[in-house]
């Protein structure tokens, strides 16, 4: 499942830890990402990628609070 292995580091970068490997993406505005936030992301396809927008809302209101654009994936063992 997505949300157990998606990591949020505040204000820095996306860690998606798939075992053996982990992937770091930096966004272009990090200052959005928050780990009290829920990220909704909308994927263009089947595997979590640059393209796709990721939404950070409000846990308790459910109102959006950013949107983050993700940077490269860099993989790290």
């Amino acid at each position: 499942m997505l949300s157990n292995r998606l990591i949020v580091i505040d204000g820095t970068a996306l860690v998606y830890d798939a075992g053996s490997t982990i992937y770091v993406a930096r966004p272009d505005n990090p200052r959005s990402l928050d780990s009290s936030d829920v990220l909704v992301v909308e994927r263009s396809g089947g595997q979590l990628c640059k393209q796709d927008i990721v939404r950070t809302m409000d846990q308790t209101l459910g109102f959006t609070t950013g949107v983050v654009f993700l940077g490269d994936f860099i993989p790290y063992r």
